[in-house]
């Protein structure tokens, strides 16, 4: 299976440029894959983006030529597995506190992306 460009473009040593979204309006994902940006980065924790729109932005990212990358407002399997059956490329996962929740997360993406799972990309952010 092919890597997400993102995730090739960081094993050949190359930059990667995310931007945060900032906001639920997937028109800017045409102007983010025209600058140059490889992932856009979707905030559902830290703004009001719900899941609707957040399918509409991956969905837009994708168009664009970019990987989508969203981080969760909640590690719950059951939110993050909606987020990867709406095709992100990756979650940022917040409010880890050990290795193996850490671990549960890779695990549950391998479990729900099966033979796909290698092409995302997974992004704990342990808070303790």
């Amino acid at each position: 299976m092919p890597l997400s460009s993102h995730q090739q473009r960081l094993r050949d040593g190359k930059t990667v440029i995310a931007i945060n979204v900032g906001g639920r309006n997937p028109d800017v994902m045409q102007v983010l894959g025209q600058s140059g940006a490889h992932v856009a980065f979707i905030d559902c924790e830290r703004t009001g983006i719900g899941l609707d729109a957040a399918t509409e932005l991956i969905r837009a990212a994708r168009i664009a030529g970019l990987c989508s990358v969203v981080r969760s407002w909640s590690k719950d399997p059951a939110v993050l597995v909606q987020y990867l059956d709406r095709q992100a490329d990756g979650l940022v996962v917040p409010h880890i506190n050990n290795a193996q929740d850490a671990a549960d997360v890779v695990e549950l993406v391998r479990y729900a992306c099966g033979p796909k799972a290698q092409d995302k990309t997974v992004i704990v952010q342990i808070e303790t």
